[in-house]
């Protein structure tokens, strides 16, 4: 008799949406190993988005079943498994609206990045991203956080919102105060009906948004640093969509929209 593989896996949001997607393609099952220590050290031991994060992986991969440890060591993300990824691979569904092609944008306000020179490259650039935005032909609408709730990640990360600056150029805002530590299941899967249904999804730097939007956005356009991780690193080179570190092809890929 076989062993039963087992996957010790990040309990990041996007992290799951991505390892989801790459376990779908590649028809993986087992057990999916949950760390306690990992919800109570990262995310203030927050009950709620543990409940999510099952919700999630409950949804998405239901071919795994669930278990519980304490210990850290050893997790996995989708680096962890490709060497070439293309976002077909990658891409997720969850019921509800059938797709239309509505003319309106997403943007979302949260960013983050994971190395001191990025961080300042992001920030000096800054002014000129929102005077980007403000160029826009379509509606935005605007999905994240108004607030970035104080954990572990968030800190260590040192993740920010540009919710302020972005405010005024948006058609509709649709960001919630607080989701890190909180996150809902009415408010994701209506954003993911928003996402898919965009003409583009824009947003800044790594995290949850970024690959929210792999699994569901028909087309990205994002000004991320784009070497330090195997799969922006791939997908970075796919034409479909801009994931670059480049303000002038950020701004041409904005110009560019149709």
């Amino acid at each position: 008799m076989s062993e039963i593989a087992k996957y010790r896996i990040c309990l990041g949001i996007g992290d799951i949406l991505l390892l989801a997607g790459w376990f779908k393609t590649k028809n993986y099952s087992g057990i999916l190993v949950v760390s306690l220590d990992i919800i109570k050290i990262y995310r203030n031991n927050s009950m709620p988005y543990l409940n999510f994060i099952l919700r999630l992986i409950k949804e998405f991969m239901p071919q795994f079943s669930i278990e519980f440890t304490d210990e850290i060591e050893q997790i996995i993300s989708i680096n962890n498994f490709i060497d070439n990824v293309k976002y077909e691979d990658l891409k997720l569904t969850l019921p509800g609206d059938d797709e239309l092609n509505l003319d309106y944008v997403v943007l979302f306000t949260k960013y983050r990045l994971d190395d001191e020179e990025s961080r300042i490259h992001l920030k000096n650039n800054i002014p000129e991203l929102i005077k980007i935005i403000s160029t826009l032909k379509h509606k935005i609408v605007l999905l994240g956080e108004r607030e970035i709730s104080d954990n572990y990640e968030t800190i260590n990360h040192k993740v920010s919102t540009l919710y302020e600056s972005l405010k005024p150029y948006t058609y509709l805002d649709l960001t919630e105060k607080e989701l890190i530590n909180f996150p809902s299941w009415k408010t994701f899967s209506r954003d993911v009906q928003i996402i898919k249904n965009a003409k583009c999804v824009i947003g800044f730097g790594l995290g949850g948004n970024l690959c929210m939007s792999i699994s569901f956005a028909r087309k990205l356009i994002f000004f991320t640093e784009t070497s330090s991780y195997k799969i922006i690193k791939c997908l970075s080179t796919d034409l479909s969509s801009t994931l670059t570190f480049d303000i002038d092809v950020f701004r041409n890929a904005i110009n560019n929209l149709e």
